[in-house]
């Protein structure tokens, strides 16, 4: 299949060609709509559409233009498929159809499902609820805040806000994992590097408490904080630390210790040591504890 058909030939009913757009791989144009121009460079309205369905998974494309088919990121090959494959290929797609419209209605009364279990779930009381599906940040904020209070009692959380972003900022208490996974059910989806574009992920948790775009939490330490980590750091690692003399509070919070270095796994210096430890320590009523080694 090296043959590549002319850019001058009328593509006909059964000609393979072949994308790599969204993995798709090769198809078969199953049907033409339209009288084509046959030619590189004419307008898209002046040309044929093509639809198309792809060997592999079944998918198909509809009313594809003729301006695409014949572009750059299609090829056209001179062999045609049979009547036999063509008609195969047909029943495939409808197969894919009905298999992908089921899975949506599966998809969505799971979906109703949980959000009507959400809306009577006595743990969530607290919170307050929309009818409105869909992105609602300002309501995700007031429900974060609402939840932060209710998982966190006696911690002050400072909950700012704009249209896309909510920042939580607070001084020891939880760790930032601990408030994370209160935070991150109301975001209403994730940034796709690869693609640069928001990918919104629609919840039922959403659907009924708000969501919003981004959520960035930060923590700031106290010097007593600070000071408990230092003195675990000599304590729990003072085999590799001889020799260092214990810095104080005002050490770290200058930027010193980065040129202090340390023999220990996944830390480089003395700063970053004590600023693991202290990241890692949650503190409560009754005193403070540590999950890091």
């Amino acid at each position: 299949m090296h043959d590549f058909l002319s850019t001058a030939a009328v593509i006909k009913t059964g000609q393979v060609i072949y994308t790599n757009l969204y993995s798709r791989g090769y198809g078969v144009v199953v049907g033409i709509n339209g009288k084509q121009r046959c030619e590189p460079g004419a307008t898209p309205q002046d040309r044929a559409t093509f639809d198309i369905v792809f060997r592999a998974t079944g998918q198909q494309t509809k009313q594809l233009p003729e301006s695409i088919l014949r572009g750059v990121q299609w090829k056209v090959f001179s062999e045609v498929a049979t009547p036999a494959e063509i008609q195969a290929l047909v029943f495939q797609a409808e197969q894919h159809a009905e298999q992908q419209a089921y899975e949506a209605a599966s998809e969505q009364a799971r979906h109703a499902l949980a959000v009507a279990q959400l809306r009577v779930d006595p743990a969530y009381e607290h919170l307050e609820q929309t009818a409105e599906a869909g992105c609602q940040s300002k309501l995700a904020v007031r429900n974060i805040r609402k939840a932060l209070k209710a998982a966190f009692p006696k911690v002050k959380f400072s909950v700012r806000s704009d249209y896309s972003a909510a920042r939580v900022r607070w001084t020891d208490g939880p760790t930032v994992a601990a408030v994370d996974d209160v935070v991150k059910r109301f975001k209403a989806g994730n940034f796709d590097g690869m693609t640069d574009c928001y990918e919104y992920s629609r919840s039922p948790f959403g659907d009924v408490f708000g969501s919003i775009q981004y959520t960035f939490t930060s923590r700031d330490h106290s010097d007593t904080l600070i000071q408990h980590a230092i003195t675990g750091a000599f304590l729990r690692h003072s085999d590799s630390l001889a020799g260092i003399g214990a810095p104080a509070v005002g050490d770290f919070r200058n930027g010193s210790l980065w040129r202090v270095p340390v023999d220990l796994p996944r830390v480089d210096n003395l700063q970053q040591l004590i600023c693991r430890i202290a990241s890692s320590t949650s503190v409560s009523d009754s005193g403070m504890a540590t999950d890091w080694d």
